[in-house]
């Protein structure tokens, strides 16, 4: 499951056109949780977020980008928390 998130997450990155890239990260965020890796559940809700931003859809960025923050402080990721801080605009 792992890897196949990372596939996911990887293809759903290089895609130029944000909308088409969101039920590539939807599909990786479900594998990476259900795998129980917590960082790439991270990573995906922050891209999820930094997604919707991109197609102006800011309050459909705030919960995946909170979840991310809150995961991100948990695990020590200091990146992925002022990521994900700064895509709140906080």
């Amino acid at each position: 499951a792992s890897l196949r998130a990372g596939v996911l997450f990887g293809s759903a990155f290089l895609l130029f056109d944000a909308a088409d890239a969101i039920p590539l990260y939807e599909a990786s965020l479900a594998a990476f949780r259900d795998s129980g890796d917590r960082r790439g559940v991270a990573a995906c809700l922050g891209s999820l977020g930094n997604v919707a931003i991109k197609l102006g859809d800011v309050g459909r960025a705030q919960g995946p980008l909170e979840e991310s923050l809150w995961l991100c402080r948990d695990l020590g990721d200091t990146s992925g928390a002022a990521f994900a801080l700064r895509q709140l605009d906080v």
